[in-house]
């Protein structure tokens, strides 16, 4: 090769060289421009819906697209937390509204950035409502009560005031603990719902005096006393002994550390032996007169001697007499009028100069009484027949004296139809989870409870409605959740009886209802 073939082929080789080097450079430019342009995509991915009750705890993560070499982050959770982690966990314990923001940078000083927004609500405390099987009670006869009635030994025991006796009660207790005397037959039962279906985690029952004891000397003392129970108790004998009103308290405390309290009462009275002991006292002191030891030796006989059943049997028979003798049916229509009212009257006195409790029968006034509209549970029941959640519905009737001369005197309304077996509920209703309550005024009553009916005696009484009166009621009907029913449309019966009227099933009025499950 000569030299100027040699030069020439130089210069093309650095050419060719210098050629593919500028490519080389322009393609990289081109590239790191094409990168620098593109947007760093950010989002930010919680593991759960970013909304709920307080505390309320999120799992966050980064995810991020086009990103290049080394990459930073830097959370701001809106509650005054950061962090530069990449996956997170935040807690947010306060009610409210935050933005969760998320900033990301790359190696080449890109940034993008994710917003979201956190709802935090407020962790509602559990909602608890007491019921009590038995709202008074005769106490149980002990010697305590007998000490305390005898004028000497009460001074020389030292019980004659509250205070003392209780200084007694809680000796046995420290003895032989709080079930000494056995059961008092009061039970209480918690109905608790927690509107964020925490889990109760403590319960908390005491059962105390609603007043302050006197003791011998000056100075008073306020017994209280813990229980054992979740959402039953039973109150101890030796705890609902001292007469008068006592209170039962019940805290509970939920997952989130809400707590709530709720509270119910009874009255307890003396024995009947206790209070007969008292009376006695005073006919011996102030009363000297055969006629009154004859009745107080009568009531004696009628409440603690005979049974129930002759009671009624005899209650029956002379209310069946008094109304012949009045309207002069049967023998007696052959018997002046002027007779049969001096007869009428020896059987309005001479039973309770007996002792005997009796008032005579009364007319029974007409009554007009407003439809009760149904109930229809049927969108709370599932094709199954299970109640998906607890639900009260309510219905208001109204019952109007349409008599123009009778009061009507102690209605009784109830679902045990007084007089007869019949009950208000079909055996399809009879479940525990249903409750039927009616409530007059500021008060209510069960009617049904636990899988129970409520005597007619004790459902609920309105004294008197005059001619003309009338009186608000509501029925309410509530299902537990859970509780198993069979689909269908049930007749159902309220019955309300005028309590001094002649004591036959007849004379009940029959409300009717419907209940649609």
């Amino acid at each position: 090769m000569t030299k100027i073939e040699r030069k020439f082929a130089v210069i093309i080789a650095s050419v060719l060289i210098l050629s593919a080097g500028i490519s080389i450079a322009i393609s990289l430019g081109y590239t790191s421009m094409k990168e620098l342009e593109e947007k760093l995509i950010v989002t930010i991915c919680p593991d759960r819906t970013p909304s709920g009750v307080e505390p309320l705890t999120l799992n966050l993560s980064a995810k991020v697209i086009n990103a290049k070499g080394k990459v930073s982050y830097k959370w701001d959770f809106g509650n005054g937390e950061t962090s530069t982690e990449k996956e997170v966990t935040v807690t947010y314990d306060e009610p409210g509204e935050y933005e969760c923001t998320l900033v990301v940078t790359d190696e080449s000083g890109r940034k993008g950035e994710d917003h979201i927004k956190v709802i935090v609500k407020e962790n509602r405390p559990p909602i608890v409502i007491l019921t009590i099987n038995k709202k008074t009670i005769d106490r149980k006869l002990s010697w305590i009560g007998l000490l305390s009635k005898i004028p000497i030994l009460n001074v020389i025991f030292r019980c004659a005031l509250p205070g003392d006796r209780q200084k007694y009660l809680d000796r046995i207790e420290k003895r032989k603990g709080p079930w000494a005397w056995g059961e008092s037959g009061i039970v209480v039962t918690a109905q608790i719902n927690d509107p964020e279906g925490d889990k109760i985690v403590s319960y908390e029952w005491k059962v105390q005096t609603a007043d302050k004891l006197l003791k011998s000397g000056g100075g008073t003392v306020l017994p209280v006393h813990n229980l054992t129970g979740n959402e039953t108790v039973k109150i101890p004998a030796l705890y609902a002994w001292i007469a008068g009103r006592h209170i039962v308290t019940l805290t509970v405390k939920d997952s989130a550390g809400n707590t709530v309290t709720a509270s119910t009462d009874f009255m307890v009275s003396e024995s009947k032996l206790e209070t007969y002991i008292t009376l006695l006292g005073i006919y011996a002191l102030y009363l000297p007169n055969i006629l009154k030891i004859i009745e107080w030796l009568g009531h004696i006989g009628w409440t603690m001697i005979i049974p129930d059943y002759l009671k009624e049997k005899w209650y029956i028979g002379l209310c069946e007499l008094y109304s012949n003798i009045e309207k002069g049916e049967n023998i007696w229509s052959h018997v002046p009028k002027n007779v049969r009212d001096i007869i009428l009257k020896g059987l309005s006195t001479i039973p309770s100069a007996l002792g005997i409790p009796f008032e005579p029968p009364v007319d029974k006034a007409e009554l007009s009484i407003s439809d009760v509209q149904s109930f229809n549970f049927s969108t709370y029941v599932n094709p199954c027949g299970l109640v998906t959640e607890n639900v009260t519905l309510e219905r208001t009737f109204n019952i109007t004296n349409i008599d123009t001369n009778l009061t009507a005197y102690e209605i009784l309304l109830s679902l045990d139809k007084p007089y007869s077996e019949e009950k208000g509920l079909p055996s399809e209703l009879e479940k525990d989870g249903v409750t039927v309550r009616i409530k007059v005024n500021s008060f209510t009553r069960n009617l049904f409870y636990q899988g129970t009916y409520t005597e007619w005696e004790d459902g609920m009484k309105i004294d008197r409605l005059s001619p003309g009166d009338t009186v608000e009621c509501k029925l309410i009907i509530s299902l537990k959740k859970g509780t198993t029913l069979e689909k269908g449309i049930y007749n159902c019966s309220l019955y309300a009886y005028q309590n001094k009227t002649l004591p036959h099933g007849e004379l009940v009025d029959v409300i009717p209802f419907e209940v649609i499950v």
